[in-house]
């Protein structure tokens, strides 16, 4: 046989073998990059679950502390459950009300005016949980109410 033949088929068996590696090659890309889309998304959904694991222990701290006290606000619609801790953390647990906007507030033992603590949208549901910071001690709170925005 004639060298061209032999050169013919030795080109032919080479972009065999390259067009061969260049579909790995591709794949191979395929593969890094659905693992990198992977990776991205379970980063996500773990600073998700800390974000809830920090409020989780936030208001697990607020409820087991000695000297919780706790109040109730309720309307026709639903109700709202404050639990104050001494050192003036809070957990608000809301339950039934409608979606809305509303706003809540306390009544500190020595004043008459209310003092707003904090603004929250119910969703759906109707049950939501917040966490409040900066009240004051439980026994310098005479009561909390709760007002539609």
């Amino acid at each position: 046989m004639e060298p061209r033949f032999w050169l013919a088929a030795a080109a032919i068996v080479f972009l065999a073998l390259w067009g061969w590696r260049e579909l790995a090659v591709r794949a191979l890309r395929e593969r890094i990059a659905s693992r990198d889309a992977e990776i991205s998304r379970l980063s996500v959904e773990n600073d998700r679950l800390s974000e809830q694991l920090k409020k989780a222990q936030f208001e697990v701290g607020v409820l087991t502390t000695a000297g919780t006290k706790s109040f109730t606000v309720n309307s026709k619609q639903g109700s709202v459950r404050i639990y104050v801790s001494p050192q003036g953390r809070g957990v608000a647990i809301v339950e039934n009300l409608p979606t809305n906007t509303y706003q809540l507030s306390y009544l500190p033992s020595d004043q008459l005016k209310m003092q707003d603590v904090a603004a929250f949208d119910v969703p759906p549901a109707g049950v939501k949980t917040i966490s409040l910071d900066h009240l004051p001690k439980p026994e310098q709170i005479k009561s909390f109410a709760i007002t539609a925005r």
